[in-house]
């Protein structure tokens, strides 16, 4: 198969390029204009213009450019007829252009924004998990932060929408829709938000849940999901996000908050098969999951007012 990333930052070079060759079959080929971004062994266009007219729509295109630059991108290829394609988290920064890509859109196109950690066991997990006991869930914690950012990234520029709220914060937003646990922003009651340079906490109420997200830089790299019970019972979900192979556990605690007992996961790199299931979605679906995005981005201008 053929792929096209656009745009090759220090995420295309280590995560998306390594998982497309695995296939000794696929070609890649990159779309960037910084010489010193050049992948080798890759033949690189300095436009999307270039690169569509040597590869035409039979390729699966990858946008992994800064936030602000995907519609661009994808407005572009959708009105090439281009039939497959992937995007970075956040898909889009505007809601507006939520409608115009609704508008370019056709009905044999699919839109795949890229979440790897959905196709990991420690998420279906957590699925069967909370369906199974969502009546007696009482708090839901989600916690994502790092202890620091790559050097000249899109995340050094000015805006919100350049931050790490949105960067990171959507995996959490996502997660909790995607899980059916937020449908309406309308319903986000108490909504308390604190700011730590660069930060964030953010708490409120949902019906009659308790959740609160915490993401951005802090002194150690944290990525969990802990459940509260009605009957203060924990139950911990551990590097929920991480979509490469590791050893991940699942612990259970008594209201004491001693162990009482830890399951151990080993997950595979979901990134590896991760551009291959593009038939295997239906257009219906990938309606679904743009809807998705549009309440993800929804929620974050929500909590960011």
């Amino acid at each position: 198969m053929k792929y096209c990333i656009i745009g090759i930052g220090n995420h295309a070079k280590t995560k998306i390029y390594p998982s497309l060759i695995k296939n000794k079959k696929n070609i890649v080929y990159t779309v960037t204009r910084r010489k010193k971004n050049l992948i080798k062994n890759s033949k690189n266009f300095t436009t999307i213009h270039t690169a569509y007219k040597f590869l035409g729509n039979k390729t699966i295109y990858i946008i992994s450019t800064p936030p602000s630059k995907h519609f661009y991108f994808l407005e572009y290829l959708l009105t090439k007829n281009v039939p497959y394609i992937y995007c970075e988290k956040p898909l889009l920064t505007r809601l507006k252009d939520y409608q115009k890509l609704f508008k370019y859109m056709k009905n044999n196109q699919k839109i795949i924004e890229i979440y790897p950690y959905k196709k990991t066991l420690m998420y279906k997990n957590f699925k069967e998990f909370y369906r199974n006991n969502k009546k007696n869930i009482s708090k839901i914690k989600l916690k994502f932060t790092i202890p620091k950012l790559p050097n000249q990234t899109f995340r050094d520029k000015k805006g919100i929408q350049n931050s790490l709220l949105y960067d990171i914060g959507c995996y959490p937003i996502d997660l909790l829709i995607s899980s059916r646990i937020i449908n309406e922003v309308e319903k986000i009651k108490n909504l308390k938000i604190n700011n730590y340079k660069d930060q964030y906490v953010i708490n409120f109420n949902y019906i009659d849940l308790n959740i609160v997200i915490n993401v951005g830089l802090s002194k150690y790299y944290s990525n969990y999901i802990k459940l509260t019970t009605k009957n203060n019972l924990k139950i911990t979900f551990n590097k929920f996000f991480y979509a490469r192979d590791s050893k991940k556990n699942i612990t259970y605690y008594k209201q004491n908050n001693k162990i009482n007992k830890t399951i151990i996961i080993n997950d595979k790199n979901t990134f590896v098969t991760y551009f291959e299931n593009f038939k295997d979605i239906s257009y219906k679906k990938i309606l679904v999951f743009l809807k998705m995005s549009f309440l993800n981005l929804k929620i974050l201008d929500y909590i960011n007012k």
